[in-house]
C-alpha cells in the first residue's frame, strides 16, 4: 500500500506518497503529464493500476522490495544524530514510548501479499477520494470566505504553571567529551587492492566505497569529461545486469547505489543492512568489474550531459567557476575544466574512448575497498576476496597533474545584460592536500572566509550590505587546487565589493588574527571533525581521503592537537605566503555596460 509505485509511459513522473498525520492520514497520488496529453488519459491508467493492484495485490518480490527499502530507510535515518532524535520523540509523540523501533519495523515483517490486497480494497475506492486536475491558465483560488477570528485565552507563562519551578534555572553544560577520531584497520589482497575498515557496531548497516585514482585529473588535454562520462556508465549496464535490472537489484534489497567521478578519483559507493552485504557487495563489483558501455546506453546519457552543459550557461555562478578555472589553469591543464567536460569533448567521446580510459585507469593497484559500519576485519576479508579477488586488471600508474604556471592579476567579465547583481570569482593557483602546512591554511582561511563570522563576510554583509554572503576556500587536491573567493553583489556596488574583498586581503596578510578569532576558527574546525564519521558513508568517504592523498592512518586522530598549535602569527605568515593579491583572477559575471567603467 506505501510503495505503491505506477510507472505508465503517458506521464513524465508519478509517483504515489503516504502521508501521517496525528489524527489519520492521506494517500496521494501524484503525476504530472507531458505537453499535449490530456489529464483524463492520466486519471485513467492510473486509476487502472488502482484497480490492478485491488484486484492482484503486489508481487512477492514487489512485497520483499518495499519492506527492504523501509526497513532500510528507517535504520539508515537513525545513524544521524537529528534523525534519531526525531524518531524517538515521534515514537513517544504518538505511542508514548520512545522504545518503540523494534514493534514498529515488525508491522512491516507482518505484512503480507493479502494484507496488502485487502487494505487496498478497503481504501483505495473510488469513492473514497479526490481528483484534482492542474491545468494550464490563470492561476486564480475561489476561496470561501473565512470565518471571524475567535479570541483565545493568552497562552500560561511557564512560572504560571504548578510545579514548574525548575523551569527557571536553564541546566548548566556538563564536561566536553573527549574525541577520539577512529584508526582504520588496513589490509591488502592479492591482487593489490587495498582495504580500509572502520568497524561501528551500533546500527546493523554498513557502507562501501571503491575508489580509484582515475579522476578527471586523468583526462587527455582534449577531452575533458572522460573519467566522468566513464564514472557516469558503470552503473549503467554491465554484461549480465541492465540499467533497470541494477536499479531494480539495488531496491530489491533496499540498497542506494552510485557512481561518479571527482578531480582526483572515480567510485562506486554502496549503502545497504548488514543482512544485505553480500548481495550488495556482488552488485558493487559487477558494475566495477563488468561495465558494458553499450552504445544506446552512451547516447542517452550523452544526451544528458550535454543538457547539463546547457544548463550552465544559465546558471552565473556556475559560469564564473568555469571561466575562473580556465583563466587560472588553462584549458589545456586538467583543473582548467569542469568534471562534465566541454560540449565539444562529449560529442566527441566515443564507445572505444571509454573503454579505453576504463581499461588504462581501473585497476586494482590504483584503488582501495573502503568500508565502514557492522561488520568485522574477518568477515570483511572474506567478503573482500570473494567479491574482488578476481579483479586482475592492469591499468597504468596513478599521476599527479603537473603544476600550473603562476597568473598574472587580471579583471574577466562575462556580460549579463541587465542582470541585477553581479557574481564575482576571485582566485589564483592554491597547494596540494599532501601540504605540510595543511591545518596552517586551514585554520587561517576560516577566519577570513569559512565561517559566516568571518572577515569578508563581515565586511561585505554586516558592515556595508552589499551581498547575503562571501566566502573563500582553497579547494585540496592531489595537484595544487585553487584557491576562491566567492560572492554575488548588487551591480551598482560591484567596484566597491572587489575593492573591500582585497583590502581584506591586505589586513590578512599584514595584520594579526585576534585571540577570539583565533579560538573561533580553531574550535570550528576541531569541533566539526566528529560529523566526519557520523554515519558510515561519511566514514567511509573521510576513511577514503587517506589512500586518495596518500596520509597517515592516524591522521584524524592526530588533527585535533594539530590545530590547537596553530598560532595568530603562524596564521599571519601563512597569509602571507599562499593568498598573493597579485596573481588574482577576478571574474565578474553581470552586466558589463554598467560594471566596466568602475572595475577598470
Amino acid at each position: 500500500y506505501e510503495s505503491l509505485v505506477y510507472e505508465k509511459r503517458i506521464a513524465q513522473d508519478a509517483h504515489a506518497q503516504h502521508l501521517s498525520l496525528a489524527l489519520g492520514s492521506v494517500f496521494v497520488i501524484e503525476a504530472t503529464g507531458k505537453p499535449g496529453v490530456e489529464p483524463g488519459k492520466i486519471e485513467d491508467s492510473i486509476r487502472e493500476e488502482i484497480e490492478r493492484f485491488r484486484t492482484e495485490g503486489p508481487k512477492p518480490e514487489e512485497l520483499e522490495r518495499a519492506r527492504n527499502t523501509l526497513e532500510s530507510a528507517v535504520i539508515r535515518a537513525l545513524e544521524n544524530i537529528g534523525g534519531f532524535a526525531d524518531r524517538l520523540n515521534m515514537y513517544n509523540h504518538f505511542v508514548g514510548d520512545p522504545g518503540f523501533l523494534s514493534r514498529d519495523l515488525k508491522r512491516y515483517q507482518r505484512a503480507s501479499v493479502a494484507s496488502l490486497k485487502k487494505l487496498a480494497q478497503k481504501k483505495l475506492r473510488r469513492d473514497a477520494g479526490v481528483v484534482v486536475w492542474g491545468v494550464p491558465g490563470s492561476k486564480t483560488v475561489h476561496d470561501p470566505p473565512k470565518s471571524a477570528q475567535t479570541s483565545e485565552t493568552a497562552p500560561m507563562e511557564a512560572s504560571q504553571i504548578p510545579d514548574q519551578d525548575w523551569r527557571a534555572q536553564p541546566p548548566s553544560p556538563g564536561p566536553a567529551p573527549s574525541m577520539n577520531l577512529p584508526v582504520p584497520a588496513v589490509f591488502t589482497l592479492s591482487n593489490g587492492l587495498r582495504v580500509f575498515l572502520i568497524e561501528q557496531h551500533s546500527l546493523p548497516v554498513l557502507a562501501a566505497n571503491v575508489i580509484t585514482l582515475s579522476g578527471s585529473d586523468l583526462n587527455p588535454p582534449q577531452l575533458p569529461g572522460l573519467a566522468s562520462f566513464v564514472a557516469e556508465m558503470l552503473d549503467e549496464g554491465t554484461s549480465g545486469r541492465s540499467p533497470l535490472r541494477i536499479a531494480a537489484d539495488a531496491d530489491q534489497i533496499g540498497a542506494s547505489l552510485s557512481t561518479g567521478s571527482s578531480m582526483d578519483y572515480s567510485y562506486a559507493a554502496v549503502r545497504t543492512l548488514r543482512k544485505n552485504a553480500g548481495a550488495a557487495f556482488d552488485l558493487v563489483a559487477d558494475i566495477l568489474l563488468n561495465p558494458a558501455f553499450a552504445a544506446q546506453e552512451i547516447e542517452r546519457v550523452r544526451n544528458d550531459r550535454l543538457t547539463q552543459i546547457l544548463q550552465q550557461k544559465d546558471n552565473p555562478a556556475v559560469l564564473a567557476i568555469k571561466v575562473l578555472f580556465d583563466a587560472v589553469y588553462g584549458s589545456s591543464h586538467p583543473y582548467g575544466n569542469m568534471d562534465v567536460g566541454t560540449e565539444e569533448s562529449n560529442r566527441a567521446i566515443s564507445q572505444d574512448l571509454l573503454r579505453q580510459f576504463y581499461r588504462e585507469g581501473y585497476c586494482p593497484e590504483n584503488s582501495a575497498l573502503v568500508v565502514a559500519g557492522d561488520i568485522t576485519e574477518a568477515e570483511l576479508r572474506a567478503m573482500a576476496e570473494k567479491y574482488f579477488g578476481s579483479w586482475r586488471a592492469a591499468g597504468s600508474d596513478a599521476r599527479t597533474p603537473a603544476a600550473a604556471g603562476s597568473t598574472k592579476r587580471k579583471i574577466v567579465i562575462v556580460d549579463k545584460p541587465d542582470a541585477p547583481q553581479t557574481v564575482l570569482r576571485i582566485g589564483h593557483i592554491g597547494v596540494p592536500r599532501s601540504h605540510p602546512e595543511y591545518v596552517g591554511i586551514e585554520v587561517m582561511n576560516t577566519a577570513f572566509g569559512g565561517l559566516v563570522s568571518s572577515r569578508i563576510n563581515l565586511n561585505l554583509r554586516e558592515t556595508h550590505g552589499y551581498t547575503y554572503g562571501a566566502s573563500s576556500v582553497f579547494v585540496f587536491r592531489r595537484g595544487a587546487g585553487p584557491f576562491l573567493i566567492g560572492t554575488s553583489v548588487r551591480t551598482d556596488v560591484t567596484a566597491p565589493a572587489v575593492a573591500e574583498i582585497f583590502n581584506e586581503i591586505t589586513r590578512m596578510r599584514e595584520g594579526i588574527l585576534t585571540l577570539e578569532e583565533l579560538a573561533t576558527a580553531k574550535e570550528s574546525i576541531a569541533r566539526s571533525l566528529p560529523s566526519l564519521f557520523e554515519t558510515t558513508p561519511e566514514s567511509a568517504s573521510s576513511t577514503g581521503q587517506l589512500f586518495v592523498h596518500n596520509l597517515p592512518l592516524d591522521y584524524y586522530r592526530n588533527l585535533p592537537e594539530e590545530i590547537q598549535r596553530v598560532s595568530a602569527a603562524g596564521a599571519e605568515h601563512i597569509a602571507w605566503k599562499f593568498m598573493r593579491p597579485e596573481e588574482m583572477i577576478i571574474v565578474a559575471v553581470g552586466d558589463r555596460r554598467k560594471i566596466e567603467p568602475e572595475l577598470a
